[in-house]
């Protein structure tokens, strides 16, 4: 084989190379977009939790305060 069909081969296996490179760069974008919109549901939902507990307290409060007005009654 001569320099030349080496350095043919040898470009051929580095495109082989870039391609399978860029094919694990999709897959890993991918990956990381939907780990991102993951991130974004659970900061929603976050956000629902701390509402929950901020009306759960009202309520706590408000119960709070009727129980002492029965028991001024």
């Amino acid at each position: 084989m001569g320099t030349v069909e080496a350095t043919l081969e040898g470009c051929e296996t580095t495109l082989e190379a870039f391609e399978v490179a860029s094919g694990v760069f999709e897959v890993t974008s991918e990956a990381f977009e939907m780990t991102s919109e993951a991130f974004e549901v659970i900061l929603e939902a976050s956000a629902s939790t701390s509402e929950v507990f901020e009306a759960a307290l009202k309520a706590f409060a408000l119960a709070s305060e009727a129980f002492e007005v029965i028991l001024e009654a």
